[in-house]
């Protein structure tokens, strides 16, 4: 059987993708293997294993572990709760700190806090600068990621404009 692709997108759960990705090591000629944000958790790597080294991710607001606001964020938490945060607990830390920026602004009254939410701008989180737009989307740099000695290395960073 030959083949006629050199790579592939899976769109999948971090549970199902890496299971693909074994599926795909088995091919005559490994595809490189690309995985959206849905994929980009640790249960990836955990459950992938060898077969999800050197696989891409797309992720926007990538948590660069490395950084001293992390590593005291990591510390503290540890310290209370006993165990390493989730992406959910790293996103929830950051959204609080948001709304408290924005409650600032508002002296803590509810009108007024959607305008106050809206003009945050280049706000630093663990993931990264973050901008809410006019329409309420948060915007942070796009990073490109690739499992690396079971880990997520970051290649690149793209900036929005």
């Amino acid at each position: 059987m030959t083949q006629d692709f050199d790579g592939v997108l899976i769109v999948a759960s971090s549970r199902a993708s890496p299971s693909i990705a074994q599926i795909l090591t088995y091919m005559e000629k490994t595809p490189v293997i690309f995985i959206t944000i849905w994929g980009a958790t640790e249960s990836l790597i955990r459950q992938g294993g060898k077969s999800v080294e050197g696989v891409f991710l797309e992720k926007a607001g990538f948590t660069d572990k490395s950084k001293t606001n992390y590593i005291n964020f990591l510390e503290t938490y540890i310290n209370r709760f006993g165990y390493k945060p989730s992406f959910a607990a790293e996103q929830g830390y950051d959204s609080v700190k948001l709304l408290a920026k924005a409650l600032i602004e508002t002296k803590g009254k509810k009108q007024g806090l959607e305008n106050a939410l809206v003009n945050i701008k280049n706000f630093n989180t663990l993931q990264g600068n973050l901008t809410i737009t006019e329409f309420g989307d948060a915007i942070f740099p796009v990073s490109i990621l690739k499992v690396k000695n079971s880990n997520f290395e970051k290649i690149m960073e793209i900036q929005p404009e």
